[in-house]
């Protein structure tokens, strides 16, 4: 009887000889072919050879077959071998239903019940062959499919916008104009035969491009920057390899996102992984259904918590847990830019605060969520919500505040926690209290506002410069002045009140190391491009040692080092170690009549 290491040796030896195919059935086969063989002490090394050599001559064409198959497939074997009496006696010895990656270990234990004679060897061998179904591979046409604007509908019937960037393709100031051109470039290559549609990895960016809110419309663009530029960065430094970029609209509404999700991991099967959603209500919704199909989803703008994206998704979906094992991001989440606030409202020996907040919003009630955790020398003046709230009785609520002799105004901070952009009318809806909110405050407060108020209409829409003299708005990270990210100066067109140069660098810097990440996982997966990458290999490499650490964070040696915006990106389990938090505030330029944004 050889050694369990001798068995170990070999199975790995053996199995590491087949062509490209999907690795976790290939752990799972590793797994059970060792669990079956250890109590059979009368196998040898070379009857372990056998059923390994009759795996690896037909494993090239093996595919997932489902349970509706199992009774057709127990037909086709018993007529094929002609010899119905005894393999039925070999077929009720095991439990032949099958299920998606699992046809190579009923192969197996087939083979394993038989004993390995050499009857039984042909025998296994024929299974195989009628066993064989079309595994889902790397095709020209399936990465051109990826473009197709009405490829899929969602549960109204609706078509979904996915496409590569071609509807704006002429347009030079939408992100997704470089993204068609990046792409067109990979399908050039393969047609020119400098590339083959195996060396390609297609990926996803779900973003909110044709959202009801223009907020949300000009984040999707920054972020598709961020995808963009890391997209050709990797293609022209790689002569045999490429990423293809899917683009899909979720509009920023959590059931379209749901349906993308549920599309690209069914039937977008060579998709690798997802960069997006943008806001931690979208995430929070789709999280289950890119786990289910074991497609990393890595999120460079949902900051909610993982315990609050938890608790919105059984307030408002399902009273289940969330599995986060597919669920990754660089930017940091709630709980530190609440906690660096709080310390600089100390160190200015702020006293007491008072909330604004949708309850509606994931990313904004996470924020209120925190800053109850944490808030332990801060007195509460008051919390209201935002939504169903008119303007005038939030402005009401200011003025009374600043008639109040019992709030100090050197001493008093106003929260401002508006959501992810999901406004019908921003005028009338959260946003427009925010500004209304701020406009009544006319800088007497300190006013400290989450990311969303970093809007591009915001200067403008109050170009009084005294009403945003006392903003700080709170950012996962904000660019030094050499930064080539770092936003220009912004002013008003006269005519229409739009911003000029209005850029959020945050979002496109963060989308930029979300991509990476995934590049970064993928080449991991690949062996530098030895192997193909699956969805499963490349989770693995996200939850691999490389990049994960403990809880305290303190091994600087692990991550990615190299070409990233916001510095050395290692995780603890979904979220990034050690990540940065500024606060930024807008500072008028009366000469030139501009706005910059500076950091505190």
């Amino acid at each position: 009887m050889p050694t369990k290491k001798e068995i170990n040796n070999l199975i790995i030896a053996k199995l590491s000889k087949l062509p490209r195919q999907d690795e976790h059935t290939l752990e799972f086969l590793i797994k059970k072919i060792f669990e079956w063989f250890q109590p059979h002490k009368q196998q040898d090394n070379s009857q372990l050879e056998k059923v390994l050599e009759i795996l690896i001559s037909r494993f090239d064409q093996l595919g997932p077959v489902d349970e509706s198959h199992s009774e057709e497939l127990k037909e086709k074997i018993l007529k094929f071998l002609k010899l119905k009496k005894k393999a039925s006696k070999q077929l009720k010895k095991i439990d032949f239903i099958i299920f998606p990656n699992q046809v190579s270990l009923y192969i197996v234990l087939l083979v394993c019940t038989s004993l390995l004679s050499a009857i039984v060897g042909v025998f296994v061998y024929r299974i195989v062959t009628v066993l064989v179904t079309e595994k889902p591979s790397i095709t020209f046409d399936k990465i051109s499919e990826l473009c197709s604007p009405q490829q899929y509908k969602g549960r109204n019937n609706e078509f979904l916008n996915t496409n590569c960037g071609k509807e704006n393709a002429d347009d030079q100031s939408n992100s997704s104009a470089l993204i068609f051109k990046n792409n067109q470039d990979v399908l050039e290559r393969i047609t020119s035969k400098k590339l083959s549609p195996d060396q390609v990895y297609p990926i996803a960016s779900v973003v909110p491009f044709s959202s009801q809110s223009r907020q949300a419309q000009n984040v999707a663009n920054d972020m598709l920057k961020g995808v963009a530029e890391a997209q050709e960065n990797y293609n022209k430094s790689n002569k045999s390899k490429a990423v293809f970029v899917m683009i899909a609209d979720d509009k920023n509404d959590i059931h379209t996102g749901q349906d993308i999700a549920q599309h690209i991991g069914q039937k977008s099967d060579i998709v690798l992984g997802v960069v997006g959603s943008y806001s931690s209500s979208n995430s929070s919704a789709a999280i289950p259904v890119y786990t289910k199909y074991e497609l990393v989803l890595v999120s460079p703008t949902a900051t909610a918590t993982l315990e609050d994206i938890q608790d919105n998704y059984q307030r408002f979906l399902k009273q289940e847990e969330l599995d986060f094992s597919f669920f990754f991001r660089p930017v940091a989440s709630n709980k530190y830019l609440i906690k660096e606030t709080l310390q600089y409202l100390s160190r200015k020996n702020y006293k007491k605060i008072g909330i604004f907040w949708d309850d509606k919003d994931t990313y904004s009630q996470s924020l209120y969520n925190e800053l109850n955790k944490q808030n332990q020398n801060f007195l509460i003046a008051f919390e209201e919500r935002l939504q169903d709230k008119s303007r005038s009785y939030l402005e009401e609520i200011i003025i009374k505040m600043k008639q109040d002799k019992r709030n100090p105004q050197n001493s008093t901070a106003i929260f401002i926690f508006q959501g992810a952009h999901k406004d019908k009318s921003e005028k009338n809806e959260v946003s427009g209290k925010a500004k209304a909110i701020i406009s009544a405050n006319q800088s007497h407060f300190l006013v400290v506002a989450s990311n969303t108020v970093y809007q591009a209409d915001l200067m403008c829409t109050l170009s009084n410069a005294e009403k945003l003299d006392n903003l700080l708005i709170m950012q996962s990270w904000f660019p030094e002045p050499d930064n080539i990210l770092f936003p220009k100066p912004v002013h008003c067109d006269e005519t229409n009140k739009h911003p000029v140069n209005y850029f959020s660098p945050w979002a496109s810097a963060m989308s930029y190391d979300a991509t990476q990440m995934l590049i970064w996982a993928i080449e991991k997966a690949s062996d530098e491009g030895k192997t193909y990458p699956t969805r499963k290999t490349i989770q693995e490499a996200l939850m691999s040692n490389d990049i994960q650490q403990s809880s305290d964070c303190l091994d600087h040696n692990k991550g990615i080092k190299n070409d990233t915006k916001t510095g050395i990106i290692s995780l603890h389990g979904s979220d990034r170690c050690n990540p940065s938090s500024e606060l930024i505030y807008p500072l008028y330029i009366k000469e030139t009549n501009q706005w910059l944004w500076k950091t505190r």
